[in-house]
């Protein structure tokens, strides 16, 4: 995959600028074809959440199951697994440069200014989030996201991600032109993280690894 570093220094410049203006509220209203992702880092977890508006969540899966023109709190948290389920296909992971797993799956959060229904007219402006919570044994050295959404949405789609470490936040634009983000967080594991790390890799392979175990089988065969 190509990664790329990129900062948005200039985001924070133009809403500077616009604040002198007194246009921020504009700003900030949500643009359709724009999600967002926070990715929280610490020392024994990873967590991810990805917001889409209601619209974007539509060309995932149908959610207005009764066809009554409107997307309940129930007909969401129904549809709910579908959703985690494509994201976990379509939004690839690695930690220290190796494939990772999200994790555990946390409950939807519900727009707070949004009653037990949304209204069709309001499915490009109501935003829901869904979380995962990844359980680690040490600050990752490095968290690469890399999206294959794009295709299934519009050419126009843009997620716009933060990534937050030791009180910092590292904002980022990922198009379909650059699908993928490396984060690097600088943390420096500690010598028994990166040797337990070897014994379970080791481990790993001599358990679990077929051709391993079908190697030491034809030692046994040979020396017979």
């Amino acid at each position: 995959m190509s990664v790329s570093h990129r900062f948005n220094s200039g985001i924070r410049v133009v809403l500077l600028a616009v604040s002198w203006l007194g246009l921020v509220p504009a700003v900030f209203a949500h643009n359709p074809d724009t999600s967002y992702a926070r990715v929280t880092i610490s020392s024994n977890t990873v967590e991810f959440k990805f917001t889409y508006d209601i619209a974007t969540l539509l060309r995932i899966t149908p959610l207005d199951l009764d066809q009554d023109g409107r997307v309940s709190r129930a007909e969401l948290e129904r549809k709910a697994p579908d959703i985690y389920q494509f994201l976990r296909a379509q939004i690839h992971l690695e930690l220290n440069s190796q494939d990772a797993g999200f994790g555990e799956a946390l409950p939807p959060l519900w727009p707070e200014d949004s009653s037990a229904a949304i209204p069709e007219r309001d499915y490009h402006q109501r935003l829901v989030s869904f979380s995962f919570r990844n359980p680690v044994y040490d600050t990752p050295e490095d968290v690469a996201l890399i999206f294959d959404v794009f295709g299934r949405f519009s050419e126009r789609d843009t997620m716009l991600g933060v990534f937050a470490h030791e009180g910092r936040e590292h904002e980022v634009i990922i198009t379909r032109f650059e699908p993928d983000y490396l984060y690097d967080t600088g943390h420096q594991p500690a010598v028994y993280t990166q040797l337990f790390s070897y014994l379970k890799l080791g481990i790993k392979h001599i358990f679990l690894g077929y051709d391993h175990i079908l190697f030491l089988l034809a030692l046994l065969v040979v020396s017979r």
